[in-house]
């Protein structure tokens, strides 16, 4: 009897150590699937599964449902992981050196680089930032978008921090030409400043024009336009000086 007993004994044991093996591993692999869909549940979206026969085939089918919401998810930097490095080379306009350089995720949204150098020498309400497009002419970048919404793609990318370019305006110009008062009214983008010398006791080769900017002497380009030598406002005073004339100054 004992010698009956003891095979069936047995059999019973192992039959009921497959099971609870079993319902361990349908356990674990439904903690995977759950897992898996709550990873989707946390960006307030579903997953909706076809049902299948086996467990198998509907792991299989969860996963791949999870991997097409990944790929048709918007790149708009919501996704971290979706971030690539990049690195970016911030100059300013008509500055020569003074680049900086800076490894930021391309989700970075662009008004990042308005509180760093150089561009915080500029307000941020007077502001913009250009790129090279195809062609490698300046285009003007959107500053409440990432450097990827922006078309910013590469690894390495070129920016330049300059002032907005306003659009043209009635400017008028008083300039002093050795102590004598001049008044020009122009447009601020058409009228090169050379072309207010007129019959000036200066000749062209030898004038230079100073902007007097909070006690600091600027020399302006006479080949350039109110505009292009960045001079803002509506009216604008100038001295008319011989080249040289202001070195040893206070000496």
């Amino acid at each position: 009897m004992r010698r009956i007993l003891g095979p069936v004994l047995s059999f019973a044991l192992l039959i009921s150590s497959f099971g609870l093996l079993a319902n361990a591993y349908v356990d674990h692999n439904e903690f995977i699937a759950r897992a898996a869909v709550d990873g989707l549940s946390t960006r307030g979206e579903s997953l909706a599964v076809p049902f299948q026969h086996s467990l198998r085939e509907f792991l299989e089918g969860a996963a791949d449902m999870y991997q097409r919401s990944l790929d048709e998810y918007p790149s708009d930097g919501t996704l971290e992981a979706r971030a690539s490095p990049v690195t970016v080379h911030v100059s300013m306009e008509g500055r020569v050196g003074g680049n900086h350089e800076y490894k930021v995720p391309s989700t970075t949204l662009l008004s990042h680089f308005a509180t760093l150098p150089p561009a915080n020498a500029i307000e941020r309400t007077k502001l913009e930032f250009t790129a090279p497009d195809k062609s490698w002419n300046p285009k003007v970048l959107y500053m409440d978008r990432t450097l990827e919404a922006n078309g910013l793609l590469q690894g390495t990318v070129y920016l330049m921090a300059r002032r907005k370019k306003a659009g043209p305006r009635p400017v008028t110009v008083h300039i002093k030409v050795e102590g004598k008062p001049h008044e020009y009214k122009v447009q601020s983008n058409t009228v090169p400043l050379k072309n207010l010398a007129g019959n000036w006791p200066i000749p062209l080769q030898d004038l230079e024009l100073i902007l007097d900017e909070h006690g600091v002497e600027r020399s302006l380009d006479i080949n350039k336009t109110i505009d292009e030598n960045r001079i803002e406002g509506n009216e604008v005073t100038v001295m008319a000086r011989r080249k040289g004339a202001g070195r040893g100054k206070g000496k």
